[in-house]
């Protein structure tokens, strides 16, 4: 296995930090990222926003006239 120079520079510093072998810190390492840590599922709030202001069938035509507009050209 091929390791870029970044990630070889962490295992020597976890080796000396630790005084684990190449061996151990790479296992640990691999078993902590892979292994039984297992992330909540993030739950993205929701919120009523009412009825829109703006007609939402034809999008990308406002968002051409608000592209426009911001650069001083007025509607496409």
């Amino acid at each position: 296995m091929t390791l870029d120079p970044q990630a070889e520079f962490l295992i020597a510093q976890t080796m000396r930090q630790t005084g684990e072998s190449r061996k151990e810190v790479l296992n640990r390492a691999v078993t902590e990222a892979l292994g039984s840590k297992r992330r909540e599922p993030f739950d993205f709030p929701t919120f009523d926003m009412g009825e829109p202001l703006v007609e939402l069938d034809h999008t990308g035509r406002l968002l051409t006239d608000l592209d426009a507009a911001s650069f001083g050209q007025g509607a496409a």
